[in-house]
């Protein structure tokens, strides 16, 4: 597999990675004010979390993420080489990537951590260790 492949490979799962850390915002108040139980699931929430998590750990130490640094060096290898991209690494890379200063994005990414934090007091999470809390069950 050639190094475009692979810097185009590993930008789609940054791409998978944002949508999974974004996606779930909206998904988690609009389900919360409509009673879905899904959006309470304290897995689901703490999986978003951490998330979000590491993307702000990164943000607050001044580091790139591990994927834009992988890929960042697969795109160096790949210009050395025959192909120089992809229109996948293309569109992709225009979505994704913005010329803004780190320190922004670290501002951003704190704030949104931030919100997403603040979804699980105004959404909280089920916490049922017994048939009894779950209000299908017979009593």
């Amino acid at each position: 597999m050639n190094s475009s492949t692979l810097a185009d490979i590993i930008l789609c799962i940054h791409f998978v990675y944002v949508i999974c850390v974004v996606a779930p915002v909206p998904i988690i108040i609009i389900g919360g004010f409509l009673g879905w139980n899904f959006v309470r699931n304290a897995w689901f929430r703490l999986i978003h979390l951490a998330l979000i998590g590491f993307v702000v750990i990164f943000a607050v130490a001044g580091k790139l993420c591990p994927l834009t640094v992988w890929e960042q060096n697969y795109r160096r290898d790949a210009e050395n080489g025959a192909y120089s991209g992809s229109f996948i690494g293309n569109w992709l890379s225009r979505i994704l990537y913005y010329e803004i200063d780190l320190w922004i994005f670290s501002v951003i990414y704190v704030l949104f951590g931030a919100f997403v934090l603040s979804l699980l007091y105004f959404f909280p999470c089920h916490h049922s260790s017994s048939n009894q809390d779950r209000p299908d069950s017979p009593q």
